[in-house]
């Protein structure tokens, strides 16, 4: 069959075939990305609403698709090592979604 690669990775939360792949590196990342929404969102009190939806989403999406020993790591490596680099700059990380 057709097989088309997403790149829309800000609507993934809405699809009904996101997977996440099982790798506590990739999963640090997005935690990363997590915190950095939640964090914009006093920054931001009129995007409140959408950013905590988006952050939920993607939760949600962790807890559905990955076994627990993956997301503890991942979640003792941001706790450890602090957020992903790319995700530092929270005023750049939410413009998308403002």
């Amino acid at each position: 069959g057709l097989y088309i690669n997403c790149y829309q990775y800000d609507l993934c939360t809405e699809c009904k075939n996101a997977k996440l792949v099982d790798d506590v590196h990739s999963v640090y990342k997005l935690l990363s990305f997590i915190e950095a929404l939640l964090d914009a969102v006093d920054l931001y009190p009129s995007s409140a609403e959408r950013l905590e939806g988006i952050a939920d989403a993607f939760e949600l999406l962790i807890k559905s698709n990955l076994p627990r020993a993956t997301i503890d790591a991942a979640e003792k490596r941001l706790l450890n090592e602090g957020r992903y680099p790319l995700f530092d700059d929270v005023h750049a990380v939410v413009t998308p979604y403002l």
